[in-house]
Order: C-alpha cells, then sequence, then structure tokens
C-alpha cells in the first residue's frame, strides 16, 4: 500500500472512530428508550435530530466514501484489517471524551487485534 492509501486508511479511521464517538454523545444527551407504541416516533425524531447524531452520521459517510475509494484500489483482505486502528481510537476517545475506563484486559485484547492486523499485512 502507498502513502496515499496509509493516507486514506488515516481517514477512514478517523471517520469512523468520530463517528462512533459523536453517536455516543448524542445518545447520551437524548437518553434510552422506553418501549411504548406512542413514544417510538417522537424518540426517532429526537434521535434525527440530535446534532451530535447527525455528526456522527456525516463523519461515517465520509468515512465510508474513502473506503470505497480504498476498496477500488487494493485487496480486502488488506483493506479491512488495516481499520483495526479504529479500536484504538475509539479507546482513547472513549477516555478522553467519554470518560470511559478501559481496563488493561481491554488495553490487552486492542494489542493482540493490532499484533494480528500486523502479521496479515506482512507481504509473504
Amino acid at each position: 500500500m502507498n502513502a496515499r492509501g496509509l493516507f486514506f486508511i488515516l481517514i477512514v479511521s478517523l471517520g469512523f472512530a468520530g463517528s462512533s464517538v459523536c453517536m455516543k454523545i448524542g445518545m447520551n444527551r437524548v437518553g434510552k428508550f422506553t418501549p411504548g407504541m406512542g413514544e417510538y416516533l417522537p424518540y426517532l425524531l429526537k434521535v434525527g435530530t440530535s446534532p451530535f447524531v447527525l455528526l456522527g452520521c456525516a463523519l461515517g459517510i465520509i468515512g465510508t466514501l474513502f473506503y470505497l475509494d480504498l476498496l477500488s484500489k487494493y485487496a480486502l483482505n488488506l483493506v479491512y484489517p488495516s481499520l483495526s486502528l479504529v479500536y484504538i481510537l475509539v479507546a482513547v476517545a472513549g477516555i478522553l471524551f467519554l470518560g470511559e475506563k478501559i481496563t488493561v484486559l481491554n488495553w490487552a485484547g486492542i494489542l493482540l487485534i493490532c499484533i494480528g492486523v500486523g502479521i496479515i499485512s506482512i507481504k509473504g
């Protein structure tokens, strides 16, 4: 993969991670859905008009467009595992923006995923 491809992997990863974090912030602000027939549509409208949810959707679309470009140029078995960077970005963003706690075991799992991606990426 050339420098342009690696740059696009970074853009896709940032887009997907940013999308997840924005949607989580938006849903935290909207609140949990309590089932009830009369409450479903108002809840969906509240979700659909949440600025953070909308921003998350936009970031996801941007990431997807760059992802499609990558898929047009590189093998899926190279592109998709490269997106494991999203795991690291989401974990760090969860700590910074959502106050989440990441355990040592969680970090170990993320590290194992990244090591696996490194092994897959080795040309053999």
